[in-house]
């Protein structure tokens, strides 16, 4: 039967139920106590069960009594497991950079107050950092607060909403950066007049608005019957500090994997291009890295991302056009699209967005320009 009967004891003059734990003896064979509290026997009942279960699994909170040292433990213990290593190098880009050695790092986890945290908030804002940064170093930082009022480590839950304002994220209506339909000819009119060996995957891109990591991962066998199956992508990771290219086969969004049809001019130069491939394949033997990649290296690896997009954008002044990010392409596809009254719905399903309001939020303008159209079909009629 579990127990009920807690000790008790007045803090701030607020009474809490409190029990002593009874830790493994400090390195100095000295005894090692914790006084964990709660407002109720039921809360402190969960806080020791979760006490325990820390304990069990190696989470070390007997001596990490500041919030650096039991960060870094919790941090790399327990919170990127399970994470995607992508995931996980971001979160980790995040903690070296704005966590690691900020004011909080030598604080008593004890006494961490809400004043604490506002505090560090602030002063990255004043450091210009951006409103939706310091969202990410929240939230990455939230679940630990969380951690330490569970674990009894502090009796106050810094994680509750509303505890911490925020710097507020201002939504920018801007439109998002596209080719003009003049400007996306222009582009394919210099395209195709050159010999620019990333022609067609900028081609490719305009007609069926693949994330850059989707093209640059497709397999010859992911392209049937005139449609292309995006089921992968590719993004360049730091492991063991140094980057590295690797597969992602989870989708970004569950809607991500689809099949999206290529437009016949592209499927034509798509049969050359492979044809091509397979000829200088031949020509050069066990020097080429067969992975069966529509758009590989010249000896068969993955393209860097990073490259490709530092060309494209050189591509883009060489064609007299203003240098963007290969996702205007993206843009540009979704833009043609509702241009030539495509139905919303069938937009989301061709981008492989999570859902109808993700494509209508970030089309705002469109749609808008797609109202007056409507407005003159009415006046038509009448």
């Amino acid at each position: 039967m579990a127990r009920t009967a807690y000790k008790k004891r007045l803090i701030d003059g607020v009474e809490y139920f409190y029990e002593v734990v009874e830790l493994p003896r400090k390195s100095n064979g000295k005894r090692n106590r914790k006084h964990v509290c709660a407002r109720s026997a039921a809360e402190l009942k969960k806080k020791l069960d979760k006490l325990q279960n820390d304990l069990y699994n190696g989470v070390d909170i007997s001596n990490a009594n500041t919030f650096g040292s039991l960060f870094y433990d919790w941090f790399y213990n327990t919170h990127l497991k399970n994470k995607k290593i992508s995931t996980q190098n971001r979160y980790e880009g995040v903690y070296n950079l704005y966590i690691k050695n900020s004011s909080l790092t030598n604080k008593k986890v004890k006494s961490l107050k809400a004043i604490d945290m506002q505090k560090f908030y602030n002063s990255l804002e004043n450091e210009s950092v951006s409103a939706n940064t310091i969202k990410i170093i929240h939230n990455i930082i939230k679940p630990f607060l969380h951690f330490l009022y569970i674990n009894g480590l502090n009796i106050r839950d810094l994680s509750i909403s509303g505890t911490v304002k925020l710097p507020k994220i201002i939504k920018s209506n801007d439109k998002k950066t596209v080719l003009s339909l003049e400007d996306q000819q222009k582009f394919i009119n210099y395209l195709t007049a050159t010999d620019n060996s990333d022609r067609l995957i900028y081609m490719f891109a305009l007609g069926t608005g693949l994330r850059l990591g989707e093209i640059l991962a497709l397999t010859w066998d992911d392209i049937k019957d005139g449609m292309v199956n995006v089921n992968k992508n590719i993004k360049c990771v730091k492991i063991n500090d140094k980057w590295t290219i690797i597969v992602q086969n989870a989708p970004k969004t569950e809607k991500s994997n689809r099949t999206v049809p290529i437009p016949d001019n592209i499927l034509s130069e798509l049969a050359l291009h492979e044809k091509k491939q397979n000829e200088f394949k031949n020509f050069i033997g066990n020097m080429y890295t067969d992975n069966n990649i529509v758009f590989p290296t010249e000896f068969g690896t993955y393209i860097d991302p990073s490259n490709l997009n530092r060309r494209f954008k050189k591509t883009l002044v060489k064609a007299g056009l203003n240098p963007i990010k290969f996702h205007s392409l993206r843009h540009t596809y979704a833009t043609r699209l509702f241009e030539n009254d495509v139905q919303p719905k069938v937009v989301s399903d061709l981008l492989g967005h999570k859902d109808i309001t993700t494509t209508l939020n970030i089309y705002t303008w469109v749609m808008e320009s797609q109202k007056n159209k409507a407005l003159e079909a009415i006046n038509n009629i009448f």
